[in-house]
């Protein structure tokens, strides 16, 4: 098996600036259609008045070593969970669950059929050139889920450029190698990319283990990862208005599971992740519409093993999805868009007993109103999944801009849903076929203020939210030692986002850019009916307050960069029991980067710390994180010359 996935990785070995095809078809659009609103994706088109966070590539080529886990944990409001320092990494959006929000690679969902949940610590820095996230993502574009908001991963293809090569080494503390490959070609009917990357690590940092007596200065075991990633993506353009894109994401992240802190016996556990991830989609442009049709399929397998008591869990899952969906514009205010997906879903899981089949069906209709500075969506969805009959989902968003694009509000309201996962529904014993999906809605008003005056640039971003979920699924405890899941709870979150940027740019020489995010939740449960006591209590790992600061310069010859964080008590007990709560804690971090560059190829020299005050800390209790480590790259690109 593994001989095989080697095999796979050498055939399309080859960029992490590979292009995304579907969810940004707004720069192909614009070629065949003089209109102003036929720019956008269908999500974009749902999704665009919704308050957002993006992440470019200027940012990304500096954390090469790691997943998306750490750009989305600096420059968004997101809260990441990792099981040590190579192990399952989970999102936390407006103190939601890991399984209330959903990732998108060009289109195709990336949450695990079975647990519901996205391990982003298998999603590499090279899948895309831009990190989006949707806050307020509507079920009515993105399906179930999305209760904390959806993460889109995107880029967009470049004709005409030529061909470029790009080889990244990266050498890391703890015997942490990355080598990244990377190869464009382009022209004006067809772009195609391909990147692939390879990963060994040792991971044998020091840290402190404050559950064991005095506090000892401990080096963490059987910890050592060796992963690899392609990415591959082909765009054409036909003739008479249309475009096909078709894209692949293979990957392979081998692991070691270590001891928590506190343990003195050995770890025994290993995980190995296999999956691949295809998309085919189909463009018909007319003078005044869009036709789409979308053909995805996902393949992920994991194993899971502990020696010590002779566990062997293995996972297979399929999931092939349809989508067809037509935009038109009937003139230059009125826009409309309407489509329908289907998904089958297949598991192949020892613990279900029997292999399950999964159907979903959803119908969904959207238009858009642009009256001078004013903009109004309205949308409305209607899912079916198996036999059982979704309550149909409705969005509204409302948003007014400037002439001079200095003020920009927009309030919007959408319901929400998410159907049970497999695991809840069939895992043997206790899994609950009886489940409802849970339900809930939230509302959002997000006002952006941006002061320009020659290179200088200030933007103030504040967003107000409140949301409510009810039929929350909880695993409860039940006789015989067993558990099972439940519809039991009621959650309620608010809070608030404050951004503050400022950027200052003198021609190509010299760029200045600063921002500071300071965010306030407030996650509570509202009933829990099998533990009354935990009502009005804090939601565990919910942090009440987080600040996020960044500082980049990039000058001719050099770039210099910070990073700070900044998180809040969280308690790991849904009883709110101090003597369990996770203390606050600050990390910096920083890099420095001597380049040159030429007509043809350019060079780069980085540096980074990370870990700079050396803090001793816990995403997830008992989990050892690295002191500090210190990286190095060394960075070669060659493009032709019409590029």
């Amino acid at each position: 098996m593994r001989l095989k996935r080697y095999i796979i990785l050498f055939i399309v070995f080859a960029n992490w600036q590979h292009q995304n095809l579907f969810a940004n078809q707004d720069s192909i659009a614009v070629q065949f259609i003089d209109t102003i609103i036929i720019q956008d994706s269908r999500f974009a088109l749902y999704s665009k008045s919704n308050s957002n966070y993006s992440i470019g590539s200027d940012f990304s080529k500096y954390y090469t070593q790691n997943s998306i886990a750490d750009l989305l944990q600096y420059h968004t409001p997101i809260q990441i969970l990792q099981n040590g320092a190579t192990g399952v990494a989970s999102l936390n959006i407006r103190g939601t669950a890991d399984d209330q929000s959903n990732v998108f690679w060009n289109g195709v969902k990336l949450n695990s059929l079975s647990l519901g949940s996205a391990d982003i610590s298998l999603i590499p820095i090279n899948i895309a050139q831009n990190i989006e996230v949707i806050t307020n993502a509507t079920s009515t574009a993105f399906g179930s889920g999305n209760f904390g908001a959806a993460i889109l991963l995107n880029s967009k293809p470049k004709f005409n450029s030529g061909y470029n090569v790009s080889l990244r080494q990266t050498f890391a503390s703890y015997k942490n190698y990355k080598t990244d490959f990377a190869f464009t070609v382009s022209n004006a009917k067809i772009a195609f990319s391909s990147s692939s990357s390879y990963q060994q690590a040792e991971n044998n940092f020091k840290y402190y283990d404050r559950y064991k007596a005095n506090n000892p200065l401990l080096r963490q075991k059987h910890n050592q990862l060796q992963q690899w990633v392609s990415v591959n993506d082909l765009f054409i353009k036909l003739k008479k208005k249309q475009t096909i894109s078709i894209g692949n994401y293979t990957y392979d992240k081998d692991y070691q599971v270590p001891s928590i802190m506190g343990s003195f016996e050995n770890s025994k556990k290993h995980q190995d992740d296999f999956g691949t991830k295809t998309f085919f989609n189909y463009d018909r442009f007319f003078r005044k519409g869009k036709l789409s049709l979308t053909q995805n399929h996902t393949y992920d397998y994991l194993l899971y093993t502990d020696s010590t008591v002779g566990l062997v869990s293995k996972f297979k899952t399929h999931q092939a999805q349809q989508t067809i969906d037509y935009q038109h514009q009937f003139n230059s205010m009125v826009l409309i868009d309407v489509g329908s997906s289907y998904n089958f879903n297949f598991a192949q899981i020892k613990a279900y007993k029997n292999n399950k089949i999964q159907h979903r069906f959803a119908m969904y209709a959207a238009t858009k109103f642009l009256i001078k500075q004013f903009n109004l969506n309205l949308s409305i969805r209607q899912e079916v999944v198996n036999a059982d009959y979704i309550r149909p989902q409705f969005a509204i968003a409302f948003s007014f801009r400037n002439k001079k694009n200095f003020y920009n509000t927009t309030l919007s309201y959408s319901d929400k849903f998410r159907y049970p996962d497999l695991n809840d529904l069939y895992w043997i014993p206790g899994g609950n076929i009886n489940l409802q999906p849970e339900y809930g809605y939230s509302t959002e008003w997000q006002q952006d203020f941006i002061l320009r005056k020659k290179q200088h640039q200030l933007e103030y971003a504040n967003t107000l939210y409140f949301l409510r979920i009810k039929n929350n699924i909880v695993w409860v405890p039940m006789s015989g030692g067993l558990s099972t899941p439940l519809n039991i709870k009621r959650t309620q979150h608010l809070g608030t986002e404050n951004t503050l940027r400022y950027t200052y740019a003198l021609k190509e020489y010299l760029s200045i850019k600063m921002s500071s995010n300071y965010n306030y939740n407030r996650s509570i449960i509202l009933e829990d009916k099998s533990n009354t006591s935990t009502d009005g209590k804090i939601i565990r790992y919910k942090p009440e307050h987080s600040i996020k600061s960044t500082f980049s310069m990039q000058y001719k010859y050099f770039d210099l960069g910070l990073n700070y964080l900044y998180v809040s008590k969280r308690y790991t007990e849904d009883e709110n029991v101090e003597v369990f709560a996770l203390r606050p804690y600050h990390i910096i971090d920083m890099y420095v980067a001597l380049k040159y560059n030429h007509k043809i190829f350019n060079t780069a020299l980085v540096f980074k710390v990370n870990n700079l005050l050396n803090t001793s800390y816990e995403s997830v209790r008992s989990y050892a994180q690295p002191l500090r480590n210190y990286q190095l790259s060394i960075l070669f690109n060659f493009k032709s010359k019409q590029s």
